[in-house]
């Protein structure tokens, strides 16, 4: 949004100019926050996705932009600076059934710039509802320990295990996939990728992967996780060319599939 701005109105609320007896609190960068209503659902935080429905004024009351007329809720994600620092702040904490209002100076808005009927300088006022929260993605707290009988031998040494079976289409040589994966090196994670928001697609072929994790790939469905153990001559990196020092062992999702 705002970003998404924005419908010219005439139209004036009763708030900011009318009687305003609930408490504020000072937030980030000169905000003020006062929750008028304090919800009891899911918590906004960084990386998540909050669905809300808002009206935004001028200090004299004009509305210069509001989701309700429309009927169409607005969603966006924290932290992907889509929307004005005033919001990525100032709805953090927030809980979903909670109505909140922010008084956000311009620093934290649009600063010298005028957007549409918005001038220069402005401190900028909105009424926020909060519909949905989705939470972000997180990578497991553990990484699963499947039986010994549950592992597949591959070459090299090389073997995998699968700790939950998928059930959509097939991951296939040379064919796009997107992943998410989890790597262990010497008992400690050496990398995740779910803190990137989205899976990670790349084509299943020898300068995408470490050898052994590659071989391990091929059957694996999606919506399926599979562990696989990787020696160090089959972990070499195809891009850098470096050799692990110890065992590696890569808990892999896979989302999607592609040609």
């Amino acid at each position: 949004m705002i970003g998404l701005l924005l419908a010219l109105s005439t139209a004036h609320a009763s708030w900011p100019t009318g009687d305003d007896p609930a408490p504020w609190t000072a937030g980030v960068g000169g905000m003020q926050i006062q929750d008028l209503v304090v919800g009891t659902g899911t918590m906004v935080e960084d990386h998540a996705t909050a669905e809300v429905h808002y009206t935004g004024m001028l200090a004299d009351g004009t509305v210069f932009d509001s989701s309700i007329p429309r009927g169409e809720t607005f969603s966006f994600k924290v932290g992907d600076h889509a929307v004005i620092r005033g919001w990525e702040e100032g709805l953090l904490g927030m809980r979903v059934g909670g109505k909140r209002r922010l008084v956000i100076p311009p620093d934290m808005a649009y600063g010298s710039r005028s957007t549409g009927p918005i001038p220069p300088n402005s401190t900028l006022y909105f009424e926020i509802e909060l519909l949905g929260v989705v939470e972000p993605r997180r990578p497991p707290t553990a990484i699963e320990v499947p039986a010994d009988g549950a592992w597949r031998a591959l070459e090299g040494g090389a073997r995998y295990a699968d700790v939950r079976a998928g059930d959509g289409k097939k991951a296939k040589m040379k064919h796009r996939v997107c992943l998410d994966w989890v790597k262990v090196e010497g008992g400690e994670i050496v990398e995740e990728t779910y803190s990137r928001g989205r899976c990670t697609w790349m084509r299943l072929e020898e300068s995408a992967l470490p050898q052994g994790w590659l071989l391990a790939m091929p059957g694996l469905r999606i919506g399926g996780i599979r562990l696989v153990e990787i020696p160090p001559a089959m972990g070499k990196d195809p891009k850098t060319h470096a050799v692990p020092d110890d065992v590696v062992v890569v808990r892999v999702e896979l989302s999607d599939t592609g040609k």
